[in-house]
């Protein structure tokens, strides 16, 4: 007598079956697929701060230079406050860094004035600094009074 295999009912619940049919494959493929993208764009997000932080540097480095371009103009009050809001004090002192230097410089050239105010170097340079302030009046001013101690002064040609 041969032994016939031993077959065991299994009973596949509808919500199983359900899920095998065509259907719901796609669904569970789909799924798969949405986990996968999820993961990708995690992964990549990742590098995110690196390259934000790298082009922040590298906008702070060029925002100095493109607002002292614009500053007679009228765009510059609303850039320069975005540029501070945005990057901090550190534009306004890199900014107005070269304008303290040239306002020390006319303070002390216009102490040593006082005390040799014919002193035609000194109106000279007066006249350069003031020029460099946009200040047109009082460098006019500085290069005449040169002028009448010695005719031939003038402002020495901007360098290329």
């Amino acid at each position: 007598m041969s032994k016939s295999p031993l077959i065991i009912p299994v009973v596949v619940p509808e919500r199983v079956r359900r899920i095998l049919r065509p259907r719901g494959l796609f669904i569970i493929a789909a799924l798969i697929g949405i986990l996968g993208l999820a993961l990708a764009n995690f992964y990549a997000s990742v590098g995110i701060p690196q390259l934000y932080v790298r082009h922040v540097e590298n906008e702070r480095d060029t925002i100095g230079t493109y607002l002292a371009a614009i500053r007679s103009l009228p765009e510059f009050q609303p850039s320069y406050t975005h540029a501070v809001n945005t990057y901090g004090l550190r534009i306004r002192n890199e900014l107005f860094t070269a304008d303290n230097i040239r306002n020390a410089k006319i303070i002390k050239l216009e102490q040593e004035l006082t005390y040799n105010p014919n002193n035609r170097d000194i109106l000279i340079a007066l006249s350069i600094l003031y020029k460099a302030n946009h200040d047109e009046e009082k460098s006019r001013e500085y290069l005449d009074a040169a002028k009448r101690i010695d005719p031939l002064a003038s402002v020495p040609a901007a360098r290329p």
